[in-house]
């Protein structure tokens, strides 16, 4: 897909999992490569913990509840311009795309702050201060995508990946 700033990002199966485990939340299972990252870098999980438990940072259904005026509003200033050929429909769909995007990336600046002391340490030298905007990686695979489906007409989905 395309990213926000035009340029041209593959969206990894880890990425993936990644952004559906900040949109859901998770608990995920601690191996001992994990323990010992963890430990490494100042997190010393107890003998008894199993499982870390990754709270849901909805910023995807967040961007779609919150951004509905601003969707609206491209939407029916280009649907306008559509009807009066004044753009193709790739300009429209392009139109609306990146207003949804805008709409994400700006909703993950909400998500929420950190718990354990390492990475309150680390985020306070952070310039981006929450989870879902930490490294950018997350930020940066932020696409929008047309997929046209089967049977009798062509359906458009949205959909975000990160």
């Amino acid at each position: 897909g395309i990213n926000f700033h035009g340029d041209i990002v593959s969206s990894s199966d880890e990425m993936q999992k990644i952004a559906w485990v900040h949109e859901y939340g998770a608990d995920i299972d601690v191996t001992p490569k994990m323990r010992a990252w963890l430990h490494r870098n100042g997190i010393h999980l107890k003998a008894e913990t199993k499982q870390i438990h990754i709270p849901e940072r909805s910023y995807i259904r967040q961007a779609a509840a919150e951004g509905k005026a601003s969707l609206n509003a491209v939407y029916n200033t280009h649907i306008k311009l559509l009807m009066d050929e004044k753009i193709t429909v790739d300009q429209f769909l392009d139109a609306i795309g990146k207003q949804m995007m805008v709409e994400i990336l700006g909703s993950m600046g909400n998500g929420s702050k950190p718990v354990t002391q390492y990475t309150i340490d680390h985020r306070k030298e952070s310039k981006n201060p929450t989870p879902l905007t930490d490294t950018g990686d997350l930020q940066n695979h932020v696409t929008a995508r047309v997929e046209k489906g089967g049977g009798s007409g062509a359906d458009t989905t949205w959909s975000g990946s990160g």
